[in-house]
């Protein structure tokens, strides 16, 4: 059915009055008999708003904006938000943050709130995204991390439930390098309850395979009970080895480690590509000898065991890729393949537990005609994709351009609509072209040094999308995160 504007506004002919300021912030109180100018200014102040989104739909203006109607008529906008590094935009941490994670949840009035984890301090940031404010901050991590042995922790990567942030941390003053796990609650920053004081160790030592590319872990929320980790340091010579790790989410008690149907090899190892449909994690392993790598599935349940689907493991012929899942009915997951070059390339994918091999996308032509605009990668898709979200309808894929011409990096967000993927088996002829599928914004639209990497991310707060530029300090982006606003009425 249509939703259509009140037949007859309340009080529209009526004398309404507005009450005082402090009035309004308290409200009606116990017995109190209420002025019916009140009531009726309320009514009719309330039914205004309802007829106003009903009639416009939504606004393509900042709602901070001090005067739309002017802007509209006149054709100046002070505060417009069209374009990535309007000041509307983008939040400034400040040019010392190392922003390393990003995530969102939501607080119990149900407003969005970005979790910003900064490397520097080691504190992870509340920062409200409509207003752009800071509205709080952790104590610093690393108090409850281990410290009697010389110690030099760094984030890997962050995750949440809404409730608890979860935190994957690497020693790097260990001879090799160790890994930890600590979770704090949102509400209150103490250590959550049921877990140790200084966290979980992981098992294993070392260093992922490509940490050009990828993170030496990712931690994500597995299911209602576990989160699940990969595990790049670790050498996937047998099912039993812990490429995947599983931790209860209540006790940060590690409970099962496995590699699932990954090929086993002295030399591979995780890549970070992780996503669960909630009874399977699916993952990504890379041949440090030769860089090919495989699609992979281990059971949340038994991680030594994979899902028993059609073409698993699936060689990928690349260095690594990442995944994210994009529905659980149809437990549907895509990933982003890195790819040097090539039109032909196979740069996207579509799977599910039943199936590893479903459609296929390759980069393909740009439509721009001209010799210098040959590849695709020159409009859509460099060498990497660097983080992925799914906003319930679309895919958003976060990438980078080298413009012709240009002496920096831009980036930008694909947005594919996932009914676009097809959930059978799709070979030559049917192979489409990224082009075909995808449009792409620019996040960040002027000629800048970017230090891409593993921390480069994007989230969805249920309106905008929002993506850390720069993960290092002291850099021409540092500690500014990029918004996408109104995501899902791009096109």
């Amino acid at each position: 059915m249509t939703i259509g504007k009140f037949l007859k506004r309340w009080a529209n002919a009526g004398t309404k009055t507005a009450p005082s300021d402090p009035k309004q912030d308290l409200g009606w109180v116990d017995n109190e008999q209420v002025p019916f100018e009140w009531i009726n200014w309320l009514f009719d102040k309330i039914e205004d708003k309802i007829d106003r989104i009903v009639q416009e739909r939504v606004d393509s203006f900042f709602e901070g904006s001090t005067d739309p109607q002017l802007a509209i008529s006149t054709g100046l906008w002070p505060d417009s938000w069209g374009v990535g590094n309007d000041v509307t935009n983008f939040i400034a941490g400040g040019s010392g943050k190392e922003y390393r994670d990003l995530e969102v949840y939501f607080t119990a009035e149900n407003d969005p709130r970005l979790l910003a984890i900064d490397n520097a301090a080691t504190v992870i940031e509340v920062w409200d995204p409509r207003s752009l404010t800071q509205v709080g901050t952790s104590n610093d991590l690393k108090l409850d991390l281990p410290s009697e042995g010389g110690e030099v922790w760094s984030v890997v990567s962050m995750c949440t439930d809404g409730v608890s942030a979860y935190v994957v941390f690497i020693d790097s003053n260990a001879s090799p390098d160790v890994y930890r796990i600590q979770a704090w609650d949102l509400a209150t920053w103490n250590v959550k309850t049921g877990w140790a004081a200084t966290g979980s160790s992981l098992s294993g030592s070392g260093n992922g395979p490509q940490p050009l590319y990828y993170k030496h872990a990712k931690v994500i929320i597995a299911d209602a009970t576990y989160l699940a980790i990969s595990q790049g340091w670790i050498n996937i010579t047998t099912a039993g080895a812990p490429a995947v790790q599983i931790v209860n989410r209540s006790t940060g008690f590690l409970t099962a480690g496995g590699a699932g149907d990954a090929p086993t090899g002295i030399n591979m190892q995780a890549v970070e590509g992780i996503c669960s449909d909630g009874q399977y994690i699916f993952f990504v392993v890379n041949d440090t000898t030769t860089s090919a790598s495989h699609l992979c599935s281990a059971q949340i349940a038994a991680p030594t065991t994979g899902c028993g689907g059609a073409n698993y493991p699936r060689a990928l012929t690349t260095r690594g890729a990442r995944l994210c899942a994009i529905g659980q009915s149809n437990r549907a997951f895509v990933s982003a393949l890195y790819s040097l070059s090539g039109d032909l390339v196979e740069l996207v994918k579509s799977h599910n537990y039943l199936d590893a091999d479903l459609d296929e996308i390759i980069r393909g032509q740009t439509t721009i005609p001209g010799p210098a605009y040959v590849s695709g990668e020159v409009t859509h898709y460099d060498n990497a994709c660097w983080g992925m979200v799914f906003d319930g309808i679309n895919l958003w894929m976060l990438t980078n351009i080298d413009l012709p011409g240009g002496t920096g990096n831009q980036f930008a967000l694909l947005k594919i609509d996932a009914s676009k993927f097809s959930q059978i088996d799709r070979q030559d002829p049917e192979i489409r072209q990224l082009t075909d599928i995808a449009t792409p914004f620019l996040i960040t639209p002027h000629d800048r040094t970017i230090n891409f990497g593993p921390h480069n991310d994007l989230v969805f707060d249920g309106r905008d999308l929002w993506v850390i530029v720069e993960p290092d300090s002291g850099q021409p982006e540092s500690g500014n995160i990029y918004r996408l606003p109104l995501a899902m009425f791009r096109s």
